[in-house]
């Protein structure tokens, strides 16, 4: 299970929540990922961190909402940062470096198994 993800159970559904410090990082670990990477699809963004595509979808909001941070659907190509907001960009990126790293590896190898 993904760090700062605790299972509950209502009824015979099992859902996910998410504590709010365990957003917040997976947050900065994506963006910096779509930083790196100049653009990510959200099919990626969900194999990297497991997430479904609505929690990805809540966390770019929250990005938008909370921290004034513009990321930017392009249309065939996926997601882009147009503007930090109140975050430093580098800063973001230097502190989530090995993150990113091991991700890109991860994708990397994905597409050369799959060629």
């Amino acid at each position: 299970m993904p760090p700062g993800i605790e299972a509950s159970s209502v009824g015979r559904k099992r859902f996910f929540s998410m504590k709010r410090s365990g957003r917040v990082d997976v947050l900065l670990r994506v963006l910096a990922y779509i930083e790196v990477s100049g653009v990510a699809r959200i099919r990626d963004l969900m194999d990297l961190t497991g997430y479904s595509r609505t929690a990805m979808f809540r966390l770019l909001r929250m990005a938008k909402d909370e921290l004034d941070v513009s990321v930017e659907a392009v249309r065939g190509r996926g997601y882009v940062i147009r503007d930090w907001g109140v975050l430093s960009g580098k800063a973001v990126v230097s502190r989530h470096e090995s993150e990113v790293k091991t991700w890109t590896e991860k994708k990397s190898s994905r597409k050369s198994r799959s060629a």
